[in-house]
């Protein structure tokens, strides 16, 4: 929750650029031979990669959730699965076009008389692939807006829980509403004051049920120790 889902998905993009050079470094001429450095790299790139699909698959349906509009939100969430099955056909077409191209120049240099027909690093365009495909992921969370939902739950927990003064809690508020607001108006061309104040309010009720329930909670566990 303290990162919020920009930040989630910035972070899964730098993953992603990572987790493919490293990939990408395991196929070249001299990490291919080496049993040193080749295993290690791709299997550094492959975990780094996992840790960014992760990343982006908590981040990506929550932000589309807190960002969409009531009445498209469900179509907009259910149409990401719609899009990692297309991402699943183009990664195996992209491999075939790969393999394809592999063998056909592998029989071309064999044809011409060198010895090395086999291409060790051809399989690693694949990884380019990915790679050239995480850049704009990466650009384009410095230019959406945070979350509007996260924005409010977060000015919520700083009017409830503050750790400064009063006055500088205050502050920070007033300036998440803001940049709520604007997160907001990034959707809308209108006038956005009537949606931020329903937002506002349908966070503000689920933060204090979260609390209530929290306190019934506290006094239930309270109560058990007690017996």
């Amino acid at each position: 929750p303290f990162l919020g889902r920009r930040l989630e998905l910035r972070l899964a993009a730098v993953l992603y650029l990572l987790g493919s050079l490293f990939q990408m470094a395991s196929g070249t001429s001299y990490l291919a031979r080496s049993h040193t450095w080749g295993w290690p790299a791709l299997l550094t790139g492959r975990t780094l990669l996992g840790m960014g699909i992760g990343w982006v698959m908590h981040a990506a349906p929550q932000y589309m959730a807190e960002m969409a509009p009531p009445t498209i939100r469900g179509a907009i969430v259910s149409a990401k699965e719609t899009i990692i099955v297309l991402g699943i056909v183009f990664g195996y077409a992209v491999g075939d076009f790969v393999s394809s191209s592999s063998t056909t120049m592998s029989e071309s240099r064999y044809n011409n008389g060198d010895d090395e027909s086999f291409l060790p690093n051809q399989w690693t365009v694949l990884y380019q692939v990915s790679f050239l495909l995480s850049l704009p992921m990466l650009v384009l969370t410095f230019w959406v807006p945070r979350s509007v939902r996260w924005l409010l739950t977060q000015e919520q927990t700083l009017r409830y829980h503050g750790n400064d003064d009063r006055y500088v809690d205050e502050i920070k508020a007033n300036a998440l509403r803001q940049e709520a607001k604007e997160s907001l108006q990034f959707l809308y061309v209108d006038d956005v004051t009537d949606e931020l104040n329903q937002l506002s309010q349908q966070v503000a009720t689920n933060h204090l049920v979260q609390l209530q329930r929290q306190q019934q909670q506290h006094v239930s566990n309270h109560q058990h120790h007690g017996d």
